[in-house]
């Protein structure tokens, strides 16, 4: 099995598919030998001996990076029996000797209840680490998550979706821009929210363009409705039907015979494309 230099990351993955291992003996006291070997083993396709070297990596070499892998051979099932007890307690060794991708597994476990019991805090400790400590984008992520649905701490959630977003995960702009786009957590600041939406739309995302316009709409700001038009005519034209139908009632607050004969045919459109309030406009 082909190796590639880290595990698999991003938003919310989870150990679904084959994960590849570290190809790096990092962290403290790390030992190329029992590392090395536990790559090879892994390579010849031996997982109870990689297992094994693997283990003297992490508990006797005390190297981040074989508790990884240990991990990743513990966890999934390509690699053997799954035992996530042990698992878990590698990932636990391996972010103590400072492995980061070992950090954000063990916040995962520990959020979901995996090889042990559900610990809400010690996962926020442990993604918190692993966020602010090891710049880890998705624990940021994970850790808004865990703050706004777990623990009830929106605010805390806004702080962990604007350091994610501002390590570069999308997923984290989004979050944290529609936290901004309500007062959930803190008051709403819809002109940043807006301009991480627009940002969204700009990159193709149809949705976005919608949802960008339908906040200028709430907004209340200037020309509000102006700038809402072009964003919700985009989305509809890219076949979302939020856009279409927010666009139809744009224009219907506009008035006139155009505008109301134009909303009817945005309302068509989007009744077509199975949204029940479309069609229920188009009732007599």
């Amino acid at each position: 099995m082909k190796l590639i230099a880290a595990i698999l990351g991003g938003l919310g993955l989870a150990l679904a598919c084959t994960p590849a291992l570290a190809q790096t003996g990092q962290g403290t006291g790390a030992a190329p030998s029992n590392f090395q070997q536990g790559l090879d083993a892994e390579k010849a396709g031996n997982y109870a001996l990689a297992r094994q070297k693997f283990d003297l990596a992490c508990n006797v070499d005390r190297s981040g990076a074989g508790c990884l892998n240990l991990a990743i051979l513990q966890s999934h099932p390509d690699y053997g029996a799954v035992n996530e007890v042990l698992a878990r307690k590698a990932f636990k060794s391996g972010c103590e000797l400072e492995s980061a991708k070992s950090c954000l597994e063990l916040g995962r476990y520990q959020k979901a209840g995996r090889g042990g019991p559900r610990d809400l805090k010690g996962a926020q400790v442990t993604l918190t680490e692993s966020c602010y400590l090891f710049k880890t984008a998705s624990a940021c992520q994970m850790l808004g998550d865990l703050r706004r649905f777990d623990l009830k701490e929106p605010a805390l959630a806004r702080d962990a979706y604007r350091d994610g977003c501002d390590a570069g995960l999308t997923g984290s702009c989004l979050s944290y821009a529609t936290l901004l786009s309500s007062t959930v957590g803190g008051p709403a600041d819809y002109p940043a929210a807006i301009a991480i939406f627009e940002r969204q739309c700009t990159s193709g995302d149809s949705f976005y363009c919608a949802v960008a316009g339908q906040n200028y709409v709430e907004s209340g700001m200037p020309q509000a409705d102006t700038k809402a038009e072009p964003l919700l005519r985009k989305a509809c034209d890219m076949r979302a039907v939020a856009g279409c139908f927010r666009l139809g009632e744009l224009l219907v607050r506009k008035g006139g015979k155009a505008n109301q004969v134009a909303a009817r045919e945005l309302f068509t459109r989007a009744c077509d494309m199975q949204m029940y309030d479309a069609c229920q406009k188009l009732k007599p």
